[in-house]
């Protein structure tokens, strides 16, 4: 066992290993190869296809020596899914928060969290210092 395990951390050594993009790749796959077996012909060779070149492609991640390239594109990514995953969030508590009314600021477009008391108030947007009318 201790043999295997050495020879695999050299083998290892240097490269760039799983990461987000690699393991999101290999979970979005898993479908496709799902709907490959049940479905058949053409269409199947087609998912089967997509299959593969996601898994391919994340094993190219995985195993690749060129870290450098690999992490700035997997932080690049990372800013971007952090953008979706704030999006996602942001719905969320709006749909859970009933004490809050959210509204955004016609001027800087920022996300403002409101006391939800109903009638027409004035608000100042605590990021660009503007006054506007909001109605509740």
């Amino acid at each position: 066992m201790g043999l295997f395990r050495s020879r695999l951390q050299q083998f290892f050594y240097g490269r760039n290993g799983p990461d987000t993009i690699s393991n999101i790749l290999t979970w979005a796959a898993l479908p496709f190869a799902i709907a490959a077996v049940f479905v058949g012909g053409i269409p199947g060779y087609i998912l089967f296809g997509v299959y593969a070149l996601m898994i391919g492609y994340a094993l190219f991640r995985m195993f690749s020596r060129n870290v450098y390239a690999r992490q700035r594109e997997n932080q690049a990514f990372l800013s971007f899914f952090r953008k979706i995953r704030s999006w996602f969030r942001l719905q969320k508590q709006k749909w859970t928060d009933k004490d809050h009314a959210y509204r955004k600021c016609p001027y800087c477009k920022s996300q403002l969290r409101l006391p939800n008391k109903k009638g027409k108030h004035t608000v100042r947007c605590p990021k660009c210092r503007k006054e506007f009318d909001v109605r509740i």
